[in-house]
């Protein structure tokens, strides 16, 4: 229709646009790239009981990105290893690399925090 998806606070909804097959993301202009998709996902589990669990999909992100463009120098490639806080993430740590910047905001807090804390799904491995 010619209008780009947005999200409920009028970003632009690049995973929409994926989907559509509007554009495909090239991981490397490199011609010797060996390419790396994960498919598993992580629960982070919240440390309030009024915010909900993050069910982090690996598969969505390593479709875009490079495993090192993350590890190690944002995560410890270890579970457990990451206190992730939301103030870290402001100021540029974790998830914050990318987010806030180049990815959506952070202003939608359940686009990541919509995860049931009372049952995670069988897949996921918990940090």
């Amino acid at each position: 229709d010619g209008k780009l998806p947005l999200d409920r606070f009028q970003f632009i909804d690049w995973l929409e646009l994926k989907k559509r097959q509007v554009f495909t993301p090239i991981v490397s202009l490199d011609p010797d790239f060996k390419e790396e998709t994960r498919d598993n996902k992580i629960l982070f589990k919240s440390k309030s009981d009024f915010v909900n669990n993050v069910l982090f999909d690996h598969k969505i992100h390593s479709d875009w990105i490079q495993c090192a463009s993350c590890h190690p120098a944002n995560f410890q490639d270890k579970l457990g290893a990451n206190n992730i806080k939301m103030m870290d993430m402001h100021k540029g740590r974790y998830c914050g690399y990318c987010h806030g910047k180049v990815s959506f905001t952070f202003a939608d807090c359940k686009r990541c925090h919509k995860d049931s804390n009372k049952q995670p799904p069988e897949s996921a491995l918990i940090r």
